[in-house]
């Protein structure tokens, strides 16, 4: 079958081979749509983890959890009978983002830090962490982990430095984006109270409310975004002075209490 690519048994067929079989499918797809300017069909596929556009782009599902996705989806179905069988509330549960071969691993392939195999039933918890020859694709799970211990001793070393010499670290969801590779922020349990810490693109996020202090001035002068509990740093030599003047600050007006 010439265009097996473009049929649901052909799909269906292709992906008994394994991982071998969802490559050969995502190139001869791109090849199709980008070189030869097929008008190629939609489908869904591996019960809801990727999706197939006209174009022959590759994308995965932005719903991580698929195996634990309320919708029951069929190994290999096409996206116009998909949508015609779902409601709307189930709709909205549906999105993808864009991917491409180089997000897949390659048959026998193992995650570097758990050392699993990955296999087309977990191949949408590849993340690839790093550029070009030195990318490795790990397990968001195992990525995740790797970015918290991170985080741990990066924060950690940052109070540290400040001044700071009791501290808890908190591992905090990403206030700014909650992506797969941006890294979790920290809420870090001090001598003066906890704060909220992380990267924000350029800029480290510093607020400080929960200690109670509040200083509106207190970095006046400073052209960055402030706010009376709160400060954006740009990079960690200055995140350090912040938070050192913060602690000096806020003792003295809990002393003062």
């Amino acid at each position: 079958m010439d265009n097996w690519y473009n049929t649901k048994e052909g799909i269906e067929e292709r992906l008994r081979e394994g991982l071998g079989g969802l490559q050969e499918l995502v190139r001869e797809r791109e090849e199709a749509g980008y070189k030869r300017k097929e008008r190629l069909r939609e489908f869904v596929i591996l019960y809801g983890r990727f999706e197939l556009d006209t174009c022959g782009n590759f994308m995965r599902s932005s719903y991580t959890d698929v195996r634990n996705s309320p919708l029951r989806l069929p190994q290999v179905i096409e996206k116009e009978e998909l949508f015609k069988a779902l409601n709307r509330t189930e709709l909205i549960t549906l999105s993808w983002e864009m991917s491409g071969l180089g997000d897949l691993p390659r048959p026998s392939q193992r995650c570097p830090v758990c050392d699993q195999e990955w296999r087309l039933d977990n191949v949408r918890d590849a993340v690839r962490v790093g550029r070009d020859e030195s990318a490795r694709l790990l397990h968001i799970e195992c990525h995740r982990a790797n970015q918290t211990n991170e985080a741990r001793a990066y924060w950690m070393s940052v109070f540290q430095e400040a001044g700071y010499t009791e501290l808890l670290h908190l591992t905090h969801p990403n206030g700014y984006c909650p992506c797969e590779h941006c890294e979790p922020w920290a809420h870090m349990i001090t001598e003066i109270g906890e704060i909220e810490i992380g990267w924000r693109k350029r800029v480290i996020h510093i607020d400080w409310k929960k200690t109670g202090c509040q200083f509106p001035d207190l970095f006046k002068g400073q052209d960055v975004t402030q706010w009376a509990t709160g400060i954006h740093a740009w990079g960690r030599d200055k995140a350090i002075e912040y938070l050192h003047r913060l602690r000096d600050a806020c003792l003295k007006e809990k002393s003062v209490d």
